[in-house]
């Protein structure tokens, strides 16, 4: 994080220490609980098991847990362990190359070793090894021991959690101190956000206080009131209620992603609308069920799984996360939730191809066959240890057709830099125009914004 944004977080009570005393490990130890990765007959066209303990010991023990076979088990396990690089290749050329080219013609391992690492690829960049360079995987994938990734079993790792800013509720409780900043009066506890995280919402004080925050708007059209370089306002044209409003500003931010910037700032320099087109978003779908009991979960013994599939690559268990006043039961014979997250990509040769046609996709599926598709996932997973669709009490489907933002490999020529560049009165601040998708981006973001607004008076 920037000086800027660690600034930010120390001022509304977020601190990494704090956040990591949350998180209770012991819950997962005391129910042997571990990482793993799922095979079946769907996805392998093998006997459904389970791989249990990953990240804890040696990868080729780990992987004949499965019902692969020997060959492809050594093409997995080699894959989580290469200390040098293949002949004649240096970190440099990897940008030059894919990822899947990467495993399967300068590792020459097996198109099922491109399988298992792109459930990370996707879960870290939700793209397809594919269309990903292998420069992108440098810092965090399978294969890439010797350019800097640490794939080495550890028992230590067997509960990895890096203390970031994840409360039960996700990042809400971050941005209710955010606002608590602005409108101290919007919540009915302000202080620290432990206090935050329980406290309610006060609506009205939304748009009563000096700061205003007009709830149920959508702005659809931003524009200087005439030529960018001289007028001396921008007229900003929101919907509430399905009525068309209009309001002046002197200044202007555009807080909102690229993908819906260059379609609402409509006099956005042409050299800023050609770039900002070149920053890909893809599909990705976050599935929350919600389990009356989840005894064949424990049973199966894991609390997070990888797997090949579509559209999700990634299960896990609500986090043991609690906050002071918090304490949900984690016990197998009581609810709890469960997450199911993927990349929605589709076919395609570029980044751009997979996204659409994921994109295509996820529109035209319905809640019921999501709703099918998930019961479907966790009979697969869990049936043989007891799970039954009368344990599932509801499910939500959070679909995002422009979700992780990918710029890595379109950027070389500026593009987001080129993309957030002001112009007249008009600021651009969202974490795409950082490069990132993390939260302290969006602060840098908003920072910078709000510097070039304050310079240009």
């Amino acid at each position: 994080a920037s000086p800027q944004s660690a600034a930010m977080f120390e001022r509304i009570g977020l601190h990494e220490g704090q956040l990591a005393g949350y998180w209770d490990i012991g819950r997962l130890e005391n129910l042997g609980l571990a990482a793993g990765f799922f095979t079946d007959e769907t996805s392998h066209g093998v006997p459904s098991s389970w791989a249990r303990d990953m990240y804890a010991m040696p990868w080729d023990e780990f992987f004949t847990q499965t019902h692969l076979g020997s060959d492809v088990a050594a093409d997995l396990a080699s894959i989580c362990s290469v200390p040098d690089p293949p002949s004649g290749l240096s970190i440099g050329d990897l940008a030059a190359r894919s990822y899947k080219d990467y495993i399967e013609r300068d590792l020459g391992l097996s198109n099922e070793a491109t399988r298992f690492a792109e459930i990370f690829a996707k879960d870290i960049f939700g793209v397809g090894a594919g269309a990903l360079t292998a420069s992108a995987m440098s810092e965090a994938g399978p294969g890439l021991d010797w350019a800097g990734t640490d794939w080495t079993p550890d028992e230590a790792a067997r509960y990895s959690y890096s203390a970031t800013t994840r409360y039960p509720d996700g990042m809400h409780t971050v941005i209710r101190g955010l606002l608590a900043l602005l409108i101290p009066a919007a919540f009915t506890r302000t202080g620290s956000l432990d206090e935050l995280f329980g406290a309610e919402v006060c609506l009205d004080a939304f748009e009563s206080g000096p700061v205003h925050l007009r709830l149920g708007s959508t702005v659809v059209h931003v524009q200087h009131d005439g030529d960018p370089d001289v007028a001396e306002r921008v007229d900003v044209v929101y919907l509430k209620g399905g009525v068309a409003q209009r309001v002046h500003a002197n200044q202007f931010i555009m807080a909102g992603g690229g993908f819906v910037a260059r379609r609402i700032l409509r006099d956005m320099p042409e050299a800023n609308l050609a770039a900002a087109t070149e920053l890909v978003h893809c599909p990705m779908v976050y599935t929350n069920v919600a389990l009356r009991r989840w005894t064949s979960i424990a049973e199966a013994g894991v609390y997070w799984g990888g797997f090949a599939g579509w559209p999700y690559q990634v299960f896990m268990l609500q986090h043991p996360i609690y906050p002071p006043g918090w304490d949900a039961p984690f016990d197998p014979d009581k609810p709890i939730t469960v997450m199911f997250t993927g990349a929605a990509i589709g076919q395609g040769a570029t980044v751009l191809d997979q996204a659409t046609s994921g994109r295509m996709a996820l529109e035209a599926t319905d809640q019921a066959a999501h709703e099918e598709g998930v019961a479907t996932v966790l009979e697969r997973m869990f049936g043989a240890t007891g799970f039954e669709r009368s344990d599932i009490g509801g499910v939500t489907i959070n679909r995002f057709g422009h979700g992780y933002g990918f710029f890595e490999g379109l950027n070389e020529d500026g593009a987001y830099q080129q993309a957030r560049r002001s112009w007249g009165r008009i600021s651009v601040a969202h974490s795409d125009s950082q490069g990132q998708v993390w939260a302290h981006a969006a602060v840098d973001a908003g920072y910078r914004a709000a510097t070039e607004r304050l310079n240009h008076g």
